[in-house]
């Protein structure tokens, strides 16, 4: 088997993501459109199909879902909490100057897409040890690299006694050069895998006329100098954070979008050719008509036509047809539907690492790629971590707050009722005006029950309903 292999589940799943990615990118359009008179090779119809594309209008559904299902979720910046030596992640996560909330968000459109991403944690490749001067100017820092699914070819997982880990992860990447001022790309393939229980990290290419073969290998140290026993590459999915390939969330309303840019497309050409009105004439005879050609008539003009006795003279034109405009609005509703059931409650299972509190907590589709994302930068982290050698606690979470249902003016107008009579104490309060940003995110409980008791004179307590 070659470096280059293709599981049977990537090869599926792939159509499925080109379509969410192409409807959400809006990219690679007109592949998507059926071709008129497809046997006809004339320069006619070749013109027709492109006046056919041009004249389609798209509507862009997915990207707004996305875009909107991602501002939904980040809403409320992250939570993040690093050790002193990892502060660096928050304005430069991957070496490339993209912060970690942006990365985060990233990995949530990619999970959105394609139910599936990578987090991958290298560190550079140094002679002998790193100084800590080399750490401070972050030349030699532990980076957090996404892999987008379709990147990812093959992988693997081996027992090791009582515990499963991830053996083997390819995937395909790409090294640019500068060749007097030409950027030059380079494909290769990467290779992560675990050699007697120890993680080796390759990289091929495929030279001119040759097969694929290693150029770079490694063996990388964690900080106490010693060889990780386990792939730093976490997968994050849409409903757990394995290696199992899902549906896409995004899929139904891409197929959707698709038909719906199809449909516009078959609704603008019959809108064009039913609205070219076909003049006609009856009762003339070739004298006549030679005679009008002569004289120069176009249809139009000011100029009065004398026809023949007995002659006619009409515009032809079809009747008006509605079947493709109802389609239209059909599918535009199909498609609200299904992006709104993007957040409302769902019943998958969350992650194991959730305790059972937040398991109470109605999610859906959105909260539980939220969590896994999370999951998945709280492993990311602690192995930088461990790169770096650094010393504290790492805590990531996501705004919880979206998952919470909204209050209509009725149930917040009772609640408010409520707290007047004393049935709910400042500290219950709190948290629900804060959701509804009627007061301070920051606001502390003491804060807030000063500000109550110099309103009215003093808080009522709580009591027992």
């Amino acid at each position: 088997m070659a470096i280059d292999y293709h599981r049977d589940e990537y090869t599926v799943a792939l159509p499925k993501w080109q379509l969410v990615n192409d409807m959400a990118a809006e990219d690679n359009l007109a592949a998507y459109l059926v071709e008129l008179n497809p046997t006809d090779k004339s320069p006619e119809n070749k013109a027709r199909n492109e006046a056919y594309a041009e004249r389609a209008s798209f509507l862009g559904a997915t990207e707004f879902t996305l875009k909107g299902l991602n501002g939904v979720a980040f809403e409320d910046d992250p939570s993040v909490s690093l050790p002193g030596a990892l502060d660096y992640l928050l304005t430069n996560a991957n070496g490339q100057g993209l912060d970690l909330y942006q990365q985060m968000q990233n990995t949530t459109a990619n999970v959105l897409k394609n139910a599936r991403s990578g987090l991958f944690v290298t560190y550079p490749a140094t002679e002998g040890d790193t100084s800590r001067a080399d750490q401070e100017s972050n030349r030699s820092v532990a980076t957090i690299h996404v892999v987008d699914a379709s990147r990812i070819i093959n992988w693997g997982y081996t027992a090791f006694g009582a515990e499963v880990k991830l053996s083997l992860l390819v995937f395909t990447d790409t090294i640019e050069t500068f060749d007097d001022y030409e950027v030059k790309t380079e494909d290769i393939i990467r290779e992560l895998a675990l050699e007697d229980g120890l993680f080796v990290d390759r990289k091929w290419h495929k030279p001119q006329g040759k097969g694929w073969e290693v150029f770079e290998a490694s063996e990388p140290l964690q900080g106490n100098g010693e060889r990780w026993d386990t792939i730093p590459f976490s997968f994050v999915g849409a409903e757990d954070n394995s290696e199992r390939i899902t549906t896409p969330p995004l899929y139904s309303l891409a197929k959707l979008n698709r038909d719906h840019w199809r449909t516009s497309a078959d609704h603008r050409e019959s809108l064009w050719f039913a609205g070219q009105v076909q003049p006609w004439a009856s009762g003339v005879d070739e004298s006549t008509l030679e005679t009008w050609q002569k004289a120069g008539i176009y249809v139009g003009s000011r100029n009065m036509l004398c026809l023949p006795e007995g002659g006619q003279f009409g515009f032809g034109q079809s009747d008006p047809n509605t079947a493709n405009r109802d389609e239209l609005d059909r599918l535009k509703d199909d498609m609200a539907t299904i992006g709104a059931r993007f957040i409302e409650p769902g019943s998958a299972n969350k992650t194991a690492q959730q305790d059972a509190g937040e398991r109470k907590v109605q999610h859906s589709i959105l909260s539980l790629i939220s969590v896994n994302v999370e999951d998945a930068y709280q492993q990311a982290c602690e192995w930088a971590a461990n790169y770096m050698n650094a010393d504290g606690d790492v805590e990531v979470s996501l705004s919880r707050e979206f998952m919470q249902p909204e209050l209509n003016d009725a149930a917040r107008n009772y609640i408010l009722g409520l707290y007047d009579r004393g049935l709910i104490g400042d500290e219950d309060m709190l948290p629900i005006l804060k959701r509804d940003k009627l007061v301070d995110a920051e606001k502390t409980g003491e804060e807030f029950s000063e500000e109550v008791g110099a309103r009215s004179g003093g808080v009522t307590d709580a009591v027992d309903a």
